[in-house]
């Protein structure tokens, strides 16, 4: 199994028990981030009912792009991680200078790519969650009291 299924995988869970202890529809949920997570994740905590205690600041939709930009920051990450573990691979196996140029080359425009898959992305989630931010707050329902 790899990274990124293990990943989807330990954030489904992570969903579903989360969902389930909110009273949501868990198995929908983490289906969704079991095939999404990306996209799911940041969904499940702009919506999630709040428990006792909790408050969610900005409404709806600054949450959901705030929790995208940082999702999709994680996500991005670990393209890099292998990325870059793919090169050091191929930077192993080279026979010749020009072949290790061309590694550092492909890696360097590699990793220029992922720098702007991830950029604009979250820069644009930021920038228009700030400008749909609202002033309201979300609190969950009152503690019990302790008797």
């Amino acid at each position: 199994m790899n990274i990124g299924a293990l990943l989807s995988l330990l954030i489904a869970a992570w969903v579903a028990r989360d969902a389930r202890r909110r009273g949501g529809r868990w198995a929908l949920w983490s289906l969704a981030a079991l095939l999404l997570w990306v996209i799911t994740l940041p969904l499940w905590l702009a919506r999630r009912p709040l428990l006792a205690g909790e408050r969610r600041e900005g409404g709806a939709a600054w949450n959901l792009l705030k929790n995208f930009a940082l999702s999709w920051t994680a996500f991005m990450a670990l393209i890099t991680f292998f990325v870059l573990g793919t090169a050091g691979d191929q930077m192993s196996e080279v026979q010749s200078d020009a072949e290790a140029v061309g590694t550092v080359l492909g890696a360097g425009l590699g990793l220029g790519l992922s720098f702007a898959a991830w950029f604009f992305p979250m820069l644009t989630a930021v920038l228009v969650g700030f400008f749909l931010k609202k002033s309201t707050v979300e609190e969950g329902p009152p503690a019990a009291a302790e008797t």
